[in-house]
């Protein structure tokens, strides 16, 4: 009877580690699974394949078996897809969110660290490879000035394609705006510059709607005239503008939008 315990000690032990191998090699196989898939759409990202990168998230999020791991995988992905081909933080922000909550929600088991260590591991080897491809430095940290430039010539490109752009932008600048043009061409200023009016009410929090309307107009070059047009105001209350917000900008959001410094009457 003795002799009995210590076989069946053992043979529970044999068990539990075959058990324990089993599950380890199960979590393992997903973890692998969800690195190949990671770093085939990463792949996309850096040969800038966006629309095909997007496509394959869309097919992972749409498996029958999706798995938790690879749920919190798309959110990442996602993440970075809007980061990278849409400059959009705010899109961005939302799925890193819900990669993280996701990743919370995850059972602390010994597969989810592991996992989101190696997610993580990829994450940041993605930023150095991506940078690296594009002949930048992973630890070069922009100014807020390159920071602003950069937003701000992106999305001059963005409005130029638009037909609001056409509009202002082309051979034809002269003549008054029709309420559907003016309307149309507000909202199409609103939709592409989202990054340079968000910097503007962070750091000029002053400064009104119709004041950022002007500044973007001015620095997108359309005559006094016009943008008084499109403002329904005048160009003698656009210049009482310039002036006030000489003092409510920063020296290098006002030397985007105006030649000079004004001061304030």
């Amino acid at each position: 009877m003795r002799k009995s315990i210590p076989i069946a000690i053992l043979f529970a032990a044999i068990i539990a580690s075959l058990v324990a191998c089993g599950k380890e090699k199960s979590d393992a196989t997903v973890a692998s699974t969800s690195e190949a898939l990671y770093t085939s759409v990463q792949e996309l990202f850096v040969n800038g394949e966006y629309r095909e990168a997007e496509a394959r998230i869309d097919s992972i999020y749409r498996s029958p078996s999706l798995t938790e791991e690879e749920k919190s995988m798309v959110y990442l992905l996602r993440s970075r897809l809007h980061q990278l081909r849409d400059n959009d933080p705010y899109r961005a922000n939302k799925y890193m969110k819900l990669h993280v909550e996701t990743l919370n929600d995850i059972r602390h088991d010994t597969a989810v660290p592991w996992l989101a260590g190696g997610i993580a591991l990829l994450f940041a080897s993605s930023f150095v490879w991506y940078y690296t491809r594009n002949g930048k430095r992973s630890n070069t940290t922009k100014s807020p000035s390159d920071t602003w430039a950069s937003d701000w010539e992106q999305a001059k490109q963005s409005f130029a394609s638009t037909a609001s752009g056409h509009l202002i932008l082309g051979a034809v600048r002269e003549g008054t705006f029709t309420h559907e043009q003016r309307k149309r061409l507000l909202a199409d200023i609103e939709s592409c510059f989202t990054n340079t009016i968000l910097r503007m009410s962070q750091e000029a929090p002053h400064v009104n709607r119709e004041e950022v309307l002007y500044c973007i107009c001015s620095g997108l070059h359309v005559a006094p005239r016009r943008i008084a047009d499109c403002l329904l105001t005048t160009p003698s209350t656009l210049r009482s503008r310039k002036a006030r917000l000489s003092n409510k900008l920063p020296e290098y959001m006002y030397s985007t939008f105006f030649t000079k410094r004004e001061s304030a009457c």
